[in-house]
């Protein structure tokens, strides 16, 4: 059995303060809270809701309405200032009488409770405050191209409070065209699907794990699909003329060397990829490998990699075996002397 984190243990431990009636589940390590209790498992994000293999689970920034007589509420990988949000909502969606279990931030769990007691490595909460709000979101200009568009932003997504530079870098790189069928592929905020639908003319698919940065991309880039997918993997066979991403820094390998070869998959022929990373030179040699070769370009700690999708070269025919070993070959000869 997989070995629960402490944060989750941490929360099961605590599973007999619950009052009787409705819980909720929000974040605990592959739903092990869920499914001790028997109630709805939530998480931000896709992989975690997949990998839980709970059949009541669902991938959503905003917890349902509720009333619950408990929510479980596993911060551990939570933005910090996303899990103080879903602190405040966890309060605006408690039954009378009812508790929040969680592994949050004392000072946000205090914020928004009246009765707060340390649990072990938990806080048991009850009695909401009044005049508990829901943190309003935030908003930012972004220039590019000679104009300026306003992105609707939130707390856990990349790059809340600007355009990313490394981001606006790639945009600079992208060769478009009206009509292309390009794919956002971690769209965050949706700041890239906002410029390729309304500036480029192209045609936009936006894909994302975290559903928070799904919900902000319908709101910032209207014109575009918005698919939930771990990376390329709801996308079936359809293909692009542009892939572009500012992936996460990757530590494991793995989950970059499947995008890539999904990437390539996933481009008609002669389509680009685009990727803006930090830490190139793993991704370099595997583009290379995979695409046979890229175009590289630098600036401020930022390498742009351009690869595009070619024919595959057909392999050279292996020569042919010959008939007979050279050994043989004399033998034979020495024997059609003796005949004659």
């Amino acid at each position: 059995m997989t070995e629960l984190p402490r944060s989750t243990r941490a929360l099961l431990e605590l599973a007999n303060r619950r009052p009787a009636g409705t819980a909720l589940d929000v974040g605990s390590y592959l739903g092990a809270v869920a499914r001790e209790v028997g109630c709805t498992y939530v998480n931000v994000d896709l992989t975690a809701c997949t990998a839980s293999g709970l059949s009541d689970t669902l991938h959503a920034d905003e917890l349902p309405t509720g009333p619950f007589a408990a929510i479980f509420f596993d911060a551990r990988e939570y933005d910090p200032a996303l899990a103080a949000e879903t602190v405040a909502s966890a309060a605006l969606r408690l039954a009378e009488g009812g508790v929040l279990i969680t592994t949050a931030r004392p000072a946000d769990v205090e914020a928004c409770f009246a009765q707060v007691q340390a649990a072990g490595e938990a806080l048991v909460a009850s009695q909401p405050r009044e005049g508990v709000e829901m943190p309003a979101w935030s908003a930012y200009e972004a220039a590019f191209g000679g104009k300026t568009y306003r992105i609707q932003s939130a707390p856990g997504v990349f790059s809340p409070r600007h355009l990313d530079e490394g981001t606006a870098f790639m945009l600079g790189e992208i060769e478009h065209r009206p009509g292309a069928r390009f794919l956002d592929l971690g769209c965050g905020a949706g700041i890239v699907s906002r410029i390729a639908s309304e500036a480029w003319g192209c045609q936009v698919t936006a894909v994302d794990v975290n559903a928070r940065a799904l919900r902000l991309t319908a709101l910032n880039a209207p014109e575009a699909e918005v698919i939930a997918s771990d990376g390329l993997a709801a996308l079936g066979a359809r293909q692009f003329d542009i892939i572009a991403s500012n992936p996460p820094y990757h530590t494991d390998f793995g989950v970059a060397k499947a995008f890539i070869e999904g990437a390539n998959r996933h481009l008609a022929m002669d389509g680009m990829l685009y990727l803006v990373i930090k830490r190139a030179d793993w991704y370099v040699q595997k583009i290379r490998s995979v695409f046979g070769g890229c175009r590289i370009a630098e600036q401020n700690g930022y390498t742009l990699i351009a690869a595009q999708r070619r024919p595959a070269k057909p392999r050279a025919a292996a020569p042919a075996a010959p008939a007979t070993t050279k050994k043989h070959a004399k033998r034979m000869a020495a024997a059609q002397k003796k005949k004659h």
